[in-house]
């Protein structure tokens, strides 16, 4: 992360409470801003209220997969251009294939911490051509 920059806003949305803790406390110790999700549900509320620079996103959770939050997401000018990082155990889960999103990579779980950070700095260093409002 740059320095004197202002930290980028990180949605970790997953509903296993061990990876999320671990992936936001890594996140969190690299110097970025993570909020979490249990549901893909949360993830959309959550939305509303920040827009996240990067979401890491798991594509089997209760009440929403992550195919449903990725539409939602597209429905949204404001959120549509978010990179996303897909990170699931089921990547055989395909998200609809007409989604027009910033979708940075899709990795497989288990993932290493070294490799999250890697990827995640990478997602960060190519922002999106827009500048969201931040609360």
């Amino acid at each position: 992360m740059a320095v004197g920059s202002a930290p980028k806003w990180i949605l970790v949305a997953d509903d296993d409470d061990l990876v999320r803790a671990l992936w936001t406390e890594t996140l969190d110790e690299a110097g970025y801003r993570t909020v979490e999700a249990r549901t893909g549900r949360e993830a959309i509320d959550l939305m509303r209220m920040i827009v996240p620079d990067l979401m890491i996103l798991d594509l089997r959770m209760p009440d929403l997969t992550g195919g449903a939050v990725l539409e939602s997401i597209q429905a949204r000018p404001t959120l549509h251009r978010i990179p996303v990082l897909i990170v699931s155990g089921f990547l055989e889960d395909e998200p609809p294939v007409d989604l027009k999103l910033n979708i940075v990579a899709r990795l497989p779980k288990p993932i290493s911490l070294a490799r999250l950070r890697e990827v995640v700095a990478a997602a960060l260093a190519h922002p999106p051509s827009y500048a969201p409002d931040r609360p």
